[in-house]
């Protein structure tokens, strides 16, 4: 059993072995959020496009439920509804739709008549309708290696267990050694594995992000070129193509003290969507409110001290 413990690792002064042991922990934590994270492309990022696309970005910065957000202010912005008591009217005699984009000729195909802000059930109505709109985004910016690669649940558990075999495996080793060396002080030393596993736990159990540092990179590039017009929109601006690119790129935090300020209030999970490392992926989050019951289309339900570890 004397060559179990034979080693300069079992025999490791106990706070230099809590030092190397929390470096062990935090490098297999950098590990494992690398592999689930996937490989990434080095080529060159895509140009800065002259007229880009406000759905494309609103999908790149946060996925459907910003393309949803974007699709009923451009049709408030551009004429098809009113405000009051924050519902949303359709007006009499509103525009042709000849005007709309094919995503806001859907949103207004669901909903006709009004979109009442405290009604959600008809939130999977209109996802379900921009979806295909939305799949295409997911498919060329997946092609520009703008998102993350999705990981499957056998990946997952792939790097849980090699990353619980390597916290507990180093950090068991040097408790059997402190056992068998007669030193009982492992307060720290299993607080650093309980940590470690904690940690490896809520990175494999949490969503890694849509964007990966490509994506990141565009989008930061995009906001800089584009930040300039916030000025233009706060000047009052009758562009509403502005200030609809400047929500997909910013959130309606961009709206702020400006004309529309107003669209903060009926969609306010919509201006704390932020740009991040972790931006949450696709899909419902975000929006707080549906379109009311006068929507066509029928609709369902919405969305001790440093020395113990027995050296």
């Amino acid at each position: 059993m004397n060559s179990l413990i034979a080693n300069p690792l079992a025999q490791m002064y106990g706070p230099h072995f809590l030092v190397v042991y929390s470096v062990v922990i935090a490098t297999t934590l950098f590990v494992c959020r690398h592999k689930l994270r996937g490989t990434e492309t080095t080529r060159p990022l895509p140009k800065v496009p002259a007229h880009p696309d406000p759905y494309q970005l609103a999908y790149l910065r946060s996925g459907t439920s910003e393309v949803r957000n974007l699709a009923v202010l451009s049709l408030w912005l551009k004429g098809y509804f009113q405000e009051e008591e924050s519902v949303l009217y359709r007006v009499e005699n509103s525009p042709s739709q000849v005007k709309l984009t094919p995503v806001e000729s859907k949103v207004l195909d669901r909903c006709w008549n009004e979109i009442d802000l405290d009604e959600t059930s008809i939130v999977q109505t209109i996802e379900e309708a921009i979806a295909p709109f939305c799949q295409t985004y997911e498919t060329e910016l997946k092609a520009e290696q703008l998102l993350r690669v999705e990981v499957d649940d056998k990946q997952i558990n792939e790097v849980l267990l090699g990353g619980l075999a390597v916290i507990w495996g180093l950090g068991g080793y040097k408790l059997l050694a402190a056992s068998l060396t007669g030193h009982h002080n492992v307060g720290f030393l299993c607080a650093l594995a309980f940590v470690g596993t904690t940690w490896l736990f809520f990175l494999t159990d949490s969503p890694v992000g849509r964007l990966n540092s490509r994506g990141m990179e565009y989008l930061n590039r995009l906001q800089r070129a584009f930040e300039g017009f916030q000025d233009t929109i706060k000047a009052g601006s009758s562009d509403v193509d502005v200030p609809l690119l400047l929500v997909a790129l910013f959130g309606t935090s961009v709206l702020k003290d400006t004309a529309f300020h107003s669209f903060q209030v009926l969609f306010p999970n919509a201006a704390l969507s932020t740009v991040g490392a972790w931006s949450a992926g696709g899909g419902c989050g975000g929006f707080g409110s549906g379109c009311g019951s006068s929507c066509g289309g029928g609709g369902c339900g919405g969305c001790g001290g440093c020395g113990g570890c027995g050296g």
